[in-house]
């Protein structure tokens, strides 16, 4: 992660600048990250990325299953289906940072935030942007 990146997160965590800067490489309090930190997070980047991917797969379906019984043509059928797994893609992103106690507003935030960070990676072919170049 860039320190535009960890800006960009930091930014949407409200976290102090030390703390911004230093994302991604070490904790918040700018210590070394250990092994159980590291576990800790990829937990938590493998279970968002469950949630994110369970949300785009049900409202795919969901988008295909309701375009095929209003007797949609295929162009309607995969623009709602492609809407509505953005849709439950986010929402069950941002469902456990709402459990967790933040509000709608900042919880938003702080899943619109990852997505430039991600696209950042994409962009210069880092992250899961190395997989797809293997497809």
């Amino acid at each position: 992660m860039t320190r535009f990146d960890a800006l960009i997160v930091g930014a949407a965590l409200d976290l102090p600048a030390v703390g911004r800067l230093t994302l991604g490489v070490s904790t918040c309090q700018g210590g070394p990250m250990n092994q159980e930190e590291a576990a800790s997070l990829n937990t938590l980047a493998w279970s968002a990325t469950l949630r994110w991917l369970t949300g785009c797969a049900i409202g795919e379906v969901l988008g295909m299953i309701i375009g095929t019984a209003l007797g949609w043509g295929n162009v309607a059928t995969v623009a709602l289906a492609v809407v509505l797994a953005f849709f439950f893609g986010y929402a069950l992103t941002v469902r456990p940072l709402l459990i967790s106690g933040r509000k709608l507003r900042r919880a938003a935030k702080l899943v619109l935030a990852a997505f430039p960070v991600n696209r950042s990676l994409i962009v210069r072919r880092k992250g899961h942007a190395v997989v797809h170049t293997h497809h």
